[in-house]
């Protein structure tokens, strides 16, 4: 009897599944993939690098990353 207890209480304990863990996981891993787009070198002072403008920079990183966050907060709000 104590064992059936134990285990339920196992099951329960849990606060996600695992879709909600990998939606997660996927959400992190592109949270790290959108800063890694935005870094890069800078420009010094005595010249200029037009890379610190590309497309990459100013568009594509932060829409990864705004992806990133809406969709960790949806793994969170999601129910079971």
């Amino acid at each position: 009897m104590k064992n059936q207890n134990q285990k339920s209480e196992e099951k329960q304990s849990l606060l996600f599944n695992k879709k909600k863990y990998l939606i997660l996981i996927f959400s992190i891993f592109l949270l790290f993939l959108g800063f890694l787009l935005l870094s890069g070198g800078g420009a010094s002072g005595s010249t200029f690098n037009p890379e610190i403008f590309s497309s990459r920079r100013i568009v594509i990183a932060p829409i990864i990353i705004i992806i990133a966050f809406i969709m960790s907060g949806y793994s969170i709000m999601i129910k079971k």
